[in-house]
């Protein structure tokens, strides 16, 4: 067996993720505060402390004490910057309507601990008064109140609390912003606050990357109107009404109303007034309301597996590019500039998108760690090395394993994907085993492997028993390549994967061995019965492949089991086969697909093929309601009337549709009769239908045998009593045809009768099959030169083209292809009209020149292999190198126009002037 190895490399992936981001995009002023060395005196100019011969000065450089002191510094204004360095900022206050505040940020400014949370805090008052850390009294003090677009990066938050108020006043102990809402805090820790009214933690503020936890039990909620982004809630304690909360984990606590998106909760997530979207929770539904069906409830908290420092979720956790983008971006339209700069990262400060979408929960899939996931619905990849599932490989781990495929599927194993690129099981690779080394080295973000099953499959059939001729099929091969075929039709089509949509190619050759039943009880026997919706192609054509049956001897006929042909079930197919020498059985049956009808065809549909000496009660060659197109049905026969025919009357093809087929009947066939539903543009010999009337369309039949409704057709000699002509018939017309069907147009009766006769609004082939519309009995195309031909064949006009084009025989020009109303002219020029075309092929066997020359190139479209030829003065002149070309020229103008000349130079070098 042979082993492909390719190597996919996962390496070291560094992600450098400073403590505070830089904030390119604020145009304004840079002023400073220091807790532990700062000044309310000094003008906070600088984040150094001035020297000795520096505080003489008039106005002293240097950072502010006290939060309050920076937020007075004169000329501080909206896209200021006020950079604080570590400590415990705990002096001064500042008042407003909205009590007492450690800080009222003012609107537009930054106010950014530089240093980040873990050594830099805001505290509040905690009531001395009252002695209790939970209550709010006179002398408490919140934190932080923001004015509208402030920012407010990089702190702990801690000990908040309002002075006491029934209104939103006494909301948010952490950070308040009251009108016109909204403040941005960023990458804060809030511990311990409390508020009197509403919000504990935050209200009317935007959180991002924020951590809220161990605040106290009391008042109504941990937040109020508020927002949280990327954030992790740690507190037991509810989400208050009135806010969003958008890719947040929740640790512990609910979520009272509100709307959370893409969001995890690890202890309840909610009540009959909110809504969820997207999210997951490890607890039942509750009363909370999935609005958008893709929420996951109770689910197991191994699925939801996550670094416990950084809240991302692990490779393989359910949660990873399980986020809606779209909500994720929702909670950030409309923001300024400004704040644009602070998203798209997550909680962890790593970029938040590292897989396909989002990760829901706060935070994003470590890349230095990588999943390998390999999925197989069907089973038939065979693994070895590795296991089925999902494996968490970190930064250099090595796993080298193997993948082949065995055959035990309902669907066939074509491939697998490994990180979207496709290898294959099939043509020469089919046993390939394919081996991975997945390991140290270039990073990989994922390494993800899906066995990949076709819905529609290609098996091969070969009769040859001979090594010496080539490939030797066997049943016992699996069948899915032509280096490994099937031997017996029977063996092809007992295919348990065989499947609708599916085509097995049978190789030249005799295909005589090997029968198949109906089923167990069912005594007469078929040569193949192809499955429902299934196709059998002769991959070499008619002449040189062959279905072959069995007829005994007549003596033994009725005692001796016969092999009918092919037999096809629903929307199953035959193509490119001559069907010979088979019969159907004798005996009666109520299964009407095996009731005596077609000893060489029964059911199904057949393209191109020869049903020839082929014997049945009923329906000789043809039978069961077939459909033939451009087949040749020729000397079959029934079964005589007596005791091997109970039911009487016989017909060579029973109950049939045929299009541009050829039906010829020779002299030992008792009665020549034919049972049709329905035929177009075909030629028969004697043509007759048995029941009521068959319709024809555009055939020409030399003998009426009755019943028939004749539609723009032709009969030779007279018309039967129990026949009728439709529109456009006539009869006593002998036309002339070549051994292809096709009308000799140098015969006038055939020119004036048959060439372009034929209407073609009759010309409708069954929709499964309306891609062969387009060729004759012949296997040319159907239409040239403006109306369908009557009959089986279509005259060739390319080779009238061909001359009128090069005024003579060239052997290095032919007509490939001419739509339906390509013509000649009085002058012997090709007229193409508005939407046809000519695609001509060249060949050369040295470089030369070409002249092509229009009546017109208005809307006029030429190319050569493809490529755009451009005209001057009305001609094309061009090189051609030697070989093989192609040269389409197409009208897609509104008038007429003409190839007026196509001309080739000699050899040697060509000059052209201009």
């Amino acid at each position: 067996m042979n082993t492909r190895t390719i190597k996919f490399l996962q390496g070291s992936l560094s992600l450098a993720c400073a403590a505070a981001l830089t904030f390119s995009l604020r145009a304004g002023n840079d002023y400073y505060v220091d807790a532990v060395n700062g000044n309310d005196l000094w003008d906070g100019s600088t984040a150094a402390i001035p020297s000795v011969e520096q505080q003489r000065l008039e106005t002293v450089p240097g950072p502010r004490k006290t939060l309050a002191g920076a937020m007075a510094i004169e000329g501080l204004t909206s896209g200021d910057t006020v950079h604080a360095a570590p400590g415990v900022y705990n002096e001064g206050g500042m008042e407003n309507s909205c009590g007492s505040n450690r800080v009222i940020v003012a609107a537009g400014v930054l106010l950014v601990a530089d240093q980040g949370a873990a050594v830099t805090t805001i505290e509040g008052k905690i009531s001395a008064a009252e002695g209790n850390v939970n209550g709010c009294a006179a002398d408490s003090m919140r934190a932080v109140y923001m004015n509208s677009g402030s920012v407010v990066k990089g702190f702990t938050v801690t000990k908040g609390r309002p002075n006491p108020s029934s209104g939103n006043s006494g909301n948010g102990g952490g950070v308040y912003c009251q009108s016109p809402k909204y403040g941005l805090v960023v990458e804060c820790v809030f511990s311990n606050n409390v508020a009197s009214f509403r919000g504990n933690a935050a209200s009317e503020a935007r959180l991002l990357r924020c951590r809220i936890g161990s605040d106290p039990t009391g008042a109504w909620s941990c937040y109020a109107g508020a927002q949280l982004i990327d954030c992790i809630h740690d507190v037991q304690m509810q989400v208050y009404s009135a806010c969003n909360a958008y890719n947040t984990t929740f640790l512990r606590g609910t979520f009272r109303g509100g709307k959370a998106y893409n969001c995890i909760f690890l202890s309840g997530h909610g009540n009959n007034e909110t809504d969820l979207y997207n999210c997951i929770s490890t607890s039942s539904q509750s009363n909370a309301v999935d609005k958008d069906g893709k929420c996951l409830f109770s689910v197991d908290r191994s699925k939801l597996a996550y670094d416990a420092a950084t809240f991302r979720p692990l490779p393989g956790s359910i949660a990873v590019d399980a986020g809606n983008d779209a909500y994720y971006a929702s909670a950030t339209n409309g923001w300024d500039e400004v704040w644009q700069s602070f998203i798209g990262r997550d909680y962890a400060l790593g970029e938040r998108r590292q897989g396909a979408a989002i990760d829901i929960g706060a935070g994003e899939c470590d890349p230095s760690s990588r999943m390998l996931s390999i999925t197989d619905p069907q089973t038939a990849l065979v693994v070895t090395g590795a296991g089925k599932g999902v494996t968490v490989l970190n930064e250099g781990e090595t796993n080298t394993f193997t993948l082949a495929r065995d055959y035990s599927s309902v669907k066939l194993l074509t491939g697998v994907k490994v990180n979207g690129e496709f290898f294959s099981f099939t043509g020469e690779d089919a046993d390939r085993t394919y081996e991975y080394v997945y390991g140290y080295g270039d990073p990989v973000e994922h390494f993800a492997v899906e066995a990949v099953y076709a819905e529609n499959n290609d098996w091969y059939v070969n009769a040859n028993t001979d090594p010496g001729k080539g490939t030797v099929g066997d049943d016992a091969n699996h069948g899915y390549t032509r280096y490994a075929p099937k031997r017996t039709l029977a063996g092809a089509m007992s295919n348990a994967l065989l499947a609708a949509g599916d085509v097995v190619h049978a190789a030249p050759g005799v295909y005589n061995e090997g029968t198949m039943a109906a089923s167990q009880s069912a005594t007469f026997t078929n040569r193949v019965i192809v499955k429902e919706g299934v196709g059998l192609i002769a991959d070499g054509g008619k002449d040189v492949t062959v279905i072959e049956g069995f007829i005994p001897e007549k003596s033994k006929w009725g005692m001796t089991d016969p092999v009918s042909g092919v037999v096809m079930k629903d929307g199953a197919w035959l193509k490119g086969f001559t069907v010979r020498n088979a019969m159907a059985s004798m005996k009666q049956t109520s299964e009407k697909v095996y009731g005596n009808e077609g000893g060489g065809v029964c059911g199904g549909t057949a393209v191109d093929c020869v049903i020839s000496n082929c014997y049945a009660v009923r329906g000789g060659g043809v039978g069961g309601g077939a459909t033939l197109i451009r087949c040749r049905v020729s000397g079959n026969g029934y079964i005589p009337d007596g005791t091997k025919n109970s039911a009487g009357g016989a017909a060579s093809i029973a109950g049939a549709s045929i299009y541009s087929c050829t039906a010829v009947y020779d002299s030992h066939v008792e009665e020549a009769a034919t049972a049709i539903a329905k035929a177009v543009n075909s030629k028969f010999t004697n043509l007759n239908h048995n029941y009521s009337k068959g319709r024809v369309y555009n055939c020409y039949v030399e003998n009426d045998g009755g019943n028939l409704y004749l539609t723009n057709s032709i009969v030779k000699w007279s018309l039967h009593a129990n026949s009728s002509l439709g529109a456009g018939s006539r009869v006593n017309t002998a036309l002339k045809f070549d051994a292809d069907g096709r009308p000799d147009i140098s015969d006038p009766t055939t020119a004036q009768y048959a060439i372009d006769k034929g209407n073609r609004d009759y010309y409708v082939y069954p929709s499964a099959f309306a891609h062969e519309a387009g060729k004759d009995f012949a296997g040319g195309q159907r239409i040239y030169n403006g109306q369908i031909d009557i009959g089986c064949g279509e005259y060739d006009w390319r080779g009238d083209f061909e001359r009128a084009v090069c005024g003579k025989e060239n052997k290095r020009l032919a007509v490939d292809e001419a739509t339906a109303n390509v013509t000649t002219n009085a002058l012997g020029e090709v007229t193409l009209s508005p939407g046809d075309s000519v695609r001509l092929a060249l060949t050369l066997p040295y470089r030369q020149s070409v002249l092509l020359a229009l009546g017109g190139t208005d809307g006029v479209s030429v190319t050569l292999d493809g490529a755009a030829v451009v005209p001057e003065n009305g001609k094309y002149i061009f090189f051609v190198p030697a070989g093989e070309h192609t040269v389409l020229i197409r009208n897609e103008g509104a008038e007429r126009t003409a190839i007026e000349k196509f001309a080739l130079s000699g050899r040697g070098t060509v000059m052209i002037l201009r």
